[in-house]
């Protein structure tokens, strides 16, 4: 999450290290206390709330809500658009993806149609560098259900929220 935050440019309000304001795993201690996500890990809604905590809008899409071709087609408009304002962030089971681990979150950066296979940022570098799987795939390991919610995983939309206007008198 601090990754996509970092990169909407999302100010978290205050100061990480010295002078720098980004986000850091540190910072991020609204809806699940720090020591809870360190050892249990988060699920997809705690995911979603601690990016709206954290100053973007986060809209969840679990299986039932999206079909794959729809899945295709945001992938393509977000990949393709000039501009760094959307980002698309899986939650799927590594399982699926003949990896070690179970659930996992990482953006989505880059979608290649003649293969059908899209771009997995994979924010466990130590583990996993990024990789191209075949959409299908992931599709799958996003159906895979979660063992903490009993629901299916799915993906979340998050974009930089838009700044409210204060009127002054």
């Amino acid at each position: 999450l601090t990754m996509v935050l970092n990169t909407l440019a999302i100010d978290p309000g205050r100061v990480w290290k010295g002078v720098w304001r980004w986000y850091h795993e540190s910072l991020l201690d609204c809806c699940v206390p720090l020591q809870s996500v360190k050892q249990h890990g988060i699920v997809l809604g705690q995911f979603a709330c601690l990016a709206r905590c954290s100053g973007a809008e986060a809209t969840i899409f679990q299986p039932g809500e999206f079909t794959l071709e729809s899945i295709r087609e945001l992938i393509t408009d977000i990949c393709q658009s000039d501009k760094a304002d959307k980002i698309l962030v899986a939650s799927y089971f590594r399982g699926t993806l003949g990896q070690t681990g179970s659930g996992h979150f990482s953006p989505i950066g880059g979608y290649h149609p003649p293969s059908n296979s899209v771009l997995i940022l994979d924010v466990a570098r130590f583990k996993y560098p990024s990789h191209w799987v075949s959409l299908d795939l992931l599709w799958r390991s996003m159906h895979e259900v979660d063992p903490d919610t009993g629901k299916p995983r799915g993906f979340i939309l998050i974009q930089k929220r838009e700044p409210v206007e204060r009127a002054y008198f």
